[in-house]
């Protein structure tokens, strides 16, 4: 989603990116740590825990 030198700056794209969201629930946005000795931040964005399969699931579907 994005890299940024603050913090400040990447939770505020993260604000951004969650009211943007038609339903925020189906989201997972974190800010990671990155770049040399973690000295920039990350925006990431997944779709919720819920909504991904496990691989026993990935492994099922695919024998069918």
């Amino acid at each position: 989603m994005g890299l940024f030198d603050k913090y400040e700056d990447a939770a505020a794209h993260k604000a951004k990116v969650l009211e943007g969201a038609e339903d925020a629930s189906e989201l997972e946005v974190k800010i990671k740590r990155c770049g040399p000795e973690g000295s920039r931040f990350q925006v990431k964005l997944w779709a919720a825990p819920s909504l991904r399969l496990n691989k026993k699931q990935k492994k099922a579907k695919n024998k069918k």
